[in-house]
């Protein structure tokens, strides 16, 4: 989750980074520039809007403001269910590495323990990555070996191919007997929660508004 510093009263009307006013600039000119023209018009009594009333303005609003609360209510609950998922991947990640450190006797000769905790660091960093579409190799590069970051460069989803590896190095766990079957499913179920938790949020990402809502939006607009 992105944190910016919250600007003063003065500088919020004057934000742009987040603002959709870029976008619409044009439009908000041509629309100023019209709206001059019909004053003008007026002033020199060129025409009469007084058989003009204001139900139809009213109705027009009324519509308008149904779905533009419709939008933002989306928005909102889009935003908070992504916040609520990346915070419950922070849990699943502390308490994977928390309970990693107390099964898993980390030595040099066993560095299990700390390559399990610095892919999960890593999952969460290429994670970020890969839902802002930026370089998840390039994210993921401190908390990996440079012998496994080109492995994972033949992966399209850097987030899962982590993943698997943790559960790779688990299961070698079990097999050498470091881990009960309890204790390994205790474990594997945590980087299934991470797994989930990042089809959460690609689905958050790749699942726009219902065309049918942006459609009567825009025809209402």
């Amino acid at each position: 989750m992105i944190v910016r510093p919250r600007p003063s009263a003065l500088a919020l009307f004057f934000v742009l980074r987040g603002s959709i006013i870029p976008r619409i600039f044009s439009r908000i000119l041509v629309i100023t520039v019209l709206s001059c023209v019909v004053v003008w018009m007026y002033h020199r009594q060129w025409f009469s809007p007084t058989h003009l009333s204001a139900v139809p303005f009213s109705l027009f609003g009324l519509a308008l403001s149904v779905f533009m609360g419709f939008r933002n209510n989306v928005c909102y609950d889009r935003w908070w269910e992504a916040r609520k998922q990346w915070g419950d991947l922070i849990v699943q990640a502390r308490s994977l590495a928390r309970e990693s450190a107390v099964l898993l006797a980390a030595s040099t000769a066993n560095p299990v323990q700390e390559r399990l905790v610095r892919r999960c660091i890593g999952f969460g960093y290429a994670l970020a990555a890969r839902l802002r579409d930026q370089d998840m190799l390039e994210a993921v590069r401190p908390w990996v070996q440079p012998e496994e970051l080109d492995t994972l460069a033949g992966n399209r989803n850097v987030p899962d191919a982590l993943l698997m590896a943790i559960n790779r190095d688990l299961a070698a766990c079990l097999r050498r007997g470091e881990l009960t079957d309890i204790l390994y499913q205790g474990l594997t179920q945590r980087v299934a929660q991470c797994a989930a938790i990042q089809a959460a949020c690609e689905r958050i990402k790749y699942t726009p508004t219902p065309f049918a809502y942006s459609l009567l939006l825009h025809r209402t607009a």
